[in-house]
């Protein structure tokens, strides 16, 4: 099972922006890898084949699994058990499978639930900072350092073969990201509030501004903070199925949220100008801090699980023996 060897095919099911940025890093490498891509809209494939990201397409989604020796789902996540019930059965023995889903609790389950075989590894890589300032999720925003001085998160379970999380860890460091190892349920419950809340919010606040008189007037006024403030917004399908996932972190983070914008309210109604400016200078403060550390990239417990290989390493050290197929 652990035999090393050079992976061949890299599949990429879902080839817009995150899809697409892992095909370009993987191409940008010197590493001799095909890469494959599938998406569910032809026209986004051509695309992605066309800037690059990579060498080849399957209409069949069976087709790729069945030939990738790594498979990376990098589909919404509505759209992601309906593609492991497809290749479940294709999926190889020896291919590790991993996603780029913002949930992972769930897509475990289903992994365990349809892969007869195979590995899947629970991970997933965080855009770099220098992506964040573009909100577009589309192949058109594809990147090749999209994932650059970043972070693997890494979930595995205790049941996967060490020689799986090897390779999901390599595949990181392929993308320019450091290994961080989390609990599974614990990243679950923070993503509820750095993804899901930002998305009610953006819905909470257009839906605000659009039911209010003075709309027709407004449309000509919204600039940069109204379309910064809302621009979570395309992903509606995604934010309603993420918000039921885990009703309990929604709800805890929905009612810390509304605690504080309650407090706001108060001191604003008090006339507490002098309360609400010094806080706002702290925030800013400490947002600014968080940037420089996101560029910085220096977390001590990032680096010390796993020593960074030579660049010839990073795939065929943590790759499984690849079976003849019959």
């Amino acid at each position: 099972l652990t035999t090393p060897m050079q992976t061949q095919l890299i599949g990429i099911i879902g080839l817009q922006r995150l899809g697409a940025s892992a095909g370009l890093a993987f191409k940008k490498s010197s590493l001799s890898l095909t890469i494959a891509g599938h998406d569910r809209d032809r026209q986004v494939m051509k695309a992605a084949q066309e800037m690059g990201a990579v060498d080849k397409t399957y209409t069949s989604v069976a087709n790729l699994a069945s030939d990738a020796d790594i498979l990376i789902l990098a589909e919404p996540y509505t759209q992601l058990e309906e593609t492991f019930k497809i290749i479940g059965p294709y999926v190889q023995e020896h291919t590790v499978v991993v996603d780029f889903s913002t949930l992972k609790r769930p897509v475990q389950q289903w992994a365990d639930t349809y892969l007869t075989q195979g590995h899947y590894v629970c991970c997933m890589p965080v855009m770099g900072v220098q992506g964040l300032g573009n909100t577009e999720l589309t192949t058109a925003a594809a990147h090749a350092d999209l994932f650059r001085e970043s972070v693997m998160c890494l979930m595995p379970t205790s049941t996967v073969d060490d020689a799986a999380v090897e390779t999901a860890t390599n595949l990181g460091r392929l993308l320019g990201c450091q290994p961080f190892y989390v609990d599974i349920h614990e990243y679950d419950t923070y993503i509820q509030l750095l993804e899901t809340i930002p998305g009610l919010l953006a819905a909470s606040f257009f839906r605000t501004a659009t039911q209010t008189k003075g709309w027709r007037d407004m449309v000509r006024l919204a600039g940069l903070p109204f379309a910064a403030a809302t621009s979570s917004m395309g992903r509606e399908d995604d934010i309603a199925h993420l918000a039921f996932a885990d009703k309990t972190a929604v709800l805890h983070w929905l009612d810390k949220l509304t605690a504080d914008l309650t407090e706001m309210r108060r001191w604003i109604q008090e006339g507490d100008q002098e309360t609400l400016s010094a806080l706002m200078t702290e925030l800013n403060i400490q947002r600014d801090e968080w940037l420089h550390k996101r560029q910085e990239n220096n977390w001590q417990e990032a680096k010390a699980d796993v020593e960074a290989p030579g660049l010839m390493q990073l795939i065929g050290g943590g790759m499984f023996k690849r079976k003849k197929k019959s």
